[in-house]
């Protein structure tokens, strides 16, 4: 009996942290630099309007600007 309730428990723990992992890699999303946007129209305001999980996607060019890069996001050149 103390052997199925042990492994019952070490299931839901199991589960719960599957969970907890996967719920903020699902709420990812992709923000893309946009020139013609006046609202983010430079890299450091996408990454500003980023979230941990996010990409953030920036067209071929040449960009001079000073970044801060938050932990948890990914920039990506297309």
């Amino acid at each position: 009996m103390k052997g199925k309730i042990k492994t019952t428990l070490l299931i839901a723990i199991l589960l719960i942290s599957t969970l907890a992992i996967a719920i903020p890699i699902a709420s990812a999303t992709t923000i893309t630099l946009d020139l013609s946007d006046v609202d983010l129209d430079t890299i450091q305001e996408c990454i500003d309007a980023a979230e941990a999980g996010d990409t953030i996607i920036v067209p071929v060019g040449s960009y001079i600007e000073d970044l801060t890069i938050d932990e948890g996001v990914t920039i990506e050149g297309k």
